[in-house]
């Protein structure tokens, strides 16, 4: 599979929302448009792409439409989308509050857009995980009522976490290495980490919702659960509007009182929240790597993938330095030229004596996707 263009659509909801068309062949070409009046975004960029002879994009030609889908509840594998799925996924937004609401967006814009002749596919970032052993997805809460409202750890971010050792895979084969245990990093606005043994995830930091685990951009992670009740209570706010705070107005946001991407905050680290904020995060993920490593029984391979995975080497060296005792060493200065990754670009920042290998690796989402299609195709032939 090759990839012929990468556009993002920002600002979807508001008057003037922009699209970045990133075009790789037959030359590459980089440009920003804004969506005209009346337009839609998807309708424009079919207009830019098919306007341009060079390009040779017709929409006609299009086989199949893939849509990444955030909470899939119980559903195992990518599959075709029906008006039942598209149920079942709308059904869940209340668990996936930032992202299943704009997943059923993209459906209906697609659909509206593209000939309804054309397939469209769910690929679920929640699937990688589904088996996930019973010890590691079930919460300590009654069973009837776990059983009866489907509560238990569902993982997310499986559709990275999956790519990853994939990647890692194909580059043990070559050395006929086997019963590998990895862990990976996703970190970017959303973050979380993966405990995977021979390709199966057995333990992740999300859960029942994205929610859960580490320090994020705007979600507080872990937290007691004590403390939606308790702020009900003492601030006269309904649960909503306390989920809606820890989901949008916390983590690093929340912390520093400045921004939620690290790039900003690595401007402000004179300031003592700032700095915290940056801190904490860190030590959540030192917390979790110790934690999965026990799971494992050892570590093979440490990977880094995502914004602040593949672009912080401030953040990857100083996950490291805590890493230290247990043997992790990276080559600093390597650490450092690391960043601005092509997707499934490879480095192995660790050194030769290191106790485990530690690799940033670019993510590459949309590549797996489509090769999720591929093989549902084939499988339907």
């Amino acid at each position: 599979i090759e990839l012929f263009a990468d556009a993002h659509i920002r600002s979807v909801d508001m008057p003037k929302s922009k699209i970045d068309l990133d075009v790789e062949k037959p030359e590459h070409t980089v440009e920003s448009f804004t969506v005209e009046v009346g337009k839609t975004p998807l309708s424009q960029l079919f207009n830019i792409l098919e306007k341009n002879p060079v390009w040779q994009f017709k929409a006609k030609d299009i086989v199949a439409v893939a849509h990444r889908i955030v909470h899939g509840g119980e559903q195992t594998k990518s599959q075709r989308l029906t008006p039942q799925l598209i149920e079942d996924i709308e059904s869940l937004s209340a668990l996936a509050p930032l992202h299943n609401p704009a997943s059923i967006a993209g459906i209906n814009a697609a659909m509206a857009q593209v000939d309804k002749n054309i397939p469209h596919f769910a690929v679920f970032d929640t699937a990688f995980h589904h088996n996930l052993p019973a010890k590691a997805s079930t919460y300590g809460i009654p069973a009837n009522l776990a059983e009866k409202f489907l509560i238990k750890r569902y993982g997310f971010h499986g559709i990275a976490h999956q790519s990853l050792w994939k990647i890692y895979e194909n580059l043990r084969k070559q050395k006929n290495d086997k019963d590998r245990k990895v862990i990976t990093l996703q970190l970017g606005n959303g973050c979380s980490m993966a405990a995977i043994s021979e390709g199966r995830s057995l333990d992740t930091t999300m859960g029942f919702t994205p929610g859960e685990g580490l320090l994020m951009g705007t979600r507080a992670g872990d937290l007691d659960t004590g403390v939606v009740g308790f702020l009900c209570k003492h601030t006269g706010e309904s649960v909503d509007q306390i989920n809606r705070m820890l989901n949008s107005e916390s983590g690093l946001l929340g912390v520093s009182g400045v921004a939620s991407d690290m790039k900003t905050l690595s401007s402000h680290m004179d300031q003592p929240r700032v700095q915290l904020a940056v801190d904490l995060f860190c030590y959540r993920i030192i917390k979790y790597i110790g934690s999965y490593a026990a799971v494992l029984g050892g570590v093979d391979a440490l990977i880094f993938s995502g914004g602040i995975g593949e672009n912080s080497p401030y953040i990857r060296k100083e996950i490291a330095k805590k890493m230290s005792w247990i043997g992790l060493k990276i080559d600093e200065e390597l650490n450092e030229r690391v960043s601005n990754l092509q997707p499934a670009e490879v480095h192995k920042i660790s050194v030769a004596d290191s106790s485990f290998e530690v690799y940033v690796i670019g993510s590459n989402e949309n590549a797996f996707i489509a090769q999720e299609v591929v093989n549902m195709f084939e499988a339907e032939a």
